[in-house]
């Protein structure tokens, strides 16, 4: 039999070291032999970031990594390393490279520049075309930046350029509204347009397209044409909640003709449910949208001391509200908190009597109690909180506010 050289076998045992029928291994070592192992096995570096109780960790490490083709591929290509953002030098390392969120996956070559970077969830073939930039930086986030920074801004770079960034979590407004912008009217109706706008009116929860933009105006008079791609109430929950956010705007600027105008948007869409899903169906935002028309006048004419057009709209919408328990009592506990005179305390009773009438529970009975402490009818008060108290016991809620105004209620009442 053939002797094996001394740096033969160290090699051979490094390769069975590393290797895993099971998972990605990821090296046993410290960071700053990193790289050291990179440029001796003349390989690329994956750093995967991650905490204790991350979910999404899990997810990637119990499905995606146990998978065949991911961890022979990464086993056999990478020098790959786990660092845990809370614990010793992780901390620090999260902090160099940027990492905000996990998991996250940045690719490096030997050297220790960073090719490419991705967060969050990935499917098996998804996860080896990503590490795939780490040998051939073309289209990598690395490149794209790069290009962006010579100057590039044609709409499909921009559009790629915001894919990148959004897989790395690194996205910002402005990129999007650029790319939106720079859209000629002959393409912004493509239908990986139509998708861009769909997806990126909302970024992490703040409008990216807001009223008045060329991209909500564009979803707004083209509502049936995103609805051949995407189900029509998650199309009228962006134009909703887009609308709504400058709506309120418009009240807290006294902007009246806005106010109208955006109102006149919003009318078509009154009382319908507003659940806001993200592209892979995850529900992140919620917006009750009954009467919010008639919520919207109620706010912009008490902004506006308009005391003639608040009392008809009030009128209006407390008959609208009359047969909903709940709906009586947030207007009746907005009225407390508002307001200390009998006038408008003793019409708030009124809603909440109603709404206890129509279904009797802990939070309404709360809220008859703190009107009447208001009313300085004391022994009225700390009755009916004996009541509230008794059906938070009920329901399993926390009851200890109601406790501290029984108190305040038995001291007046001496």
């Amino acid at each position: 039999m053939k002797k094996l050289s001394p740096i033969l076998i160290i090699l051979f045992c490094c390769q069975i070291s590393f290797g895993s029928d099971t998972t990605i291994v990821f090296r046993p070592t410290e960071f700053s032999k990193v790289f050291e192992a990179a440029k001796r096995e003349q390989k690329p570096v994956m750093l995967f970031f991650h905490f204790d109780g991350c979910g999404a960790c899990n997810i990637m490490i119990q499905d995606i990594f146990t998978k065949k083709s991911v961890y022979d591929f990464y086993n056999s290509k990478l020098v790959c390393y786990a660092i845990n953002t809370l614990k010793g030098e992780g901390v620090e390392l999260a902090k160099r490279y940027g990492v905000q969120s996990c998991p996250a996956f940045l690719f490096l070559n030997a050297d220790g520049r960073v090719v490419h970077k991705i967060v969050g969830l990935y499917d098996t073939v998804s996860f080896i075309r990503q590490a795939a930039y780490a040998f051939d930086a073309a289209g990598s986030l690395s490149d794209y930046r790069k290009r962006y920074d010579a100057g590039e801004r044609g709409s499909d770079f921009l559009r790629e350029y915001c894919c990148k960034l959004r897989d790395a979590a690194e996205l910002d407004t402005v990129l999007i509204r650029m790319y939106v912008h720079t859209l000629p009217e002959e393409d912004i109706k493509r239908p990986e347009n139509i998708r861009f706008i769909y997806e990126f009116c909302f970024h992490n929860h703040e409008p990216a397209l807001p009223y008045g933009s060329k991209g909500f105006q564009f979803m707004l008079s083209n509502r049936k044409l995103f609805n051949q791609y995407f189900d029509s109430s998650q199309v009228n929950a962006r134009i909703v909640m887009l609308a709504s956010d400058s709506l309120y705007s418009a009240i807290e600027h006294l902007n009246e003709r806005e106010f109208n105008r955006i109102i006149a948007i919003l009318k078509p869409f009154d009382g319908h449910d507003c659940l806001y899903k993200e592209m892979d169906g995850r529900l992140t935002a919620a917006m009750d949208s009954k009467h919010i028309i008639m919520n919207a006048q109620l706010a912009f004419y008490d902004k506006t001391r308009d005391k003639i057009k608040y009392e008809k709209t009030l009128d209006q919408f407390i008959k609208a509200i009359w047969n909903s328990s709940g709906e009586l009592n947030t207007i009746a506990w907005n009225y407390f908190e508002k307001y200390d005179d009998p006038g408008h305390l003793n019409k708030a009773l009124k809603w909440v009597k109603r709404s206890v009438e129509l279904k009797s529970y802990y939070a309404n009975n709360d809220t008859w109690a703190n009107l009447l402490y208001k009313l300085n009818r004391y022994q009225e008060g700390y009755a009916r909180a004996n009541i509230a108290i008794e059906l938070a016991i009920k329901e399993g809620v926390d009851y200890k506010s109601t406790s501290e105004l029984q108190e305040k209620l038995l001291g007046n009442n001496k």
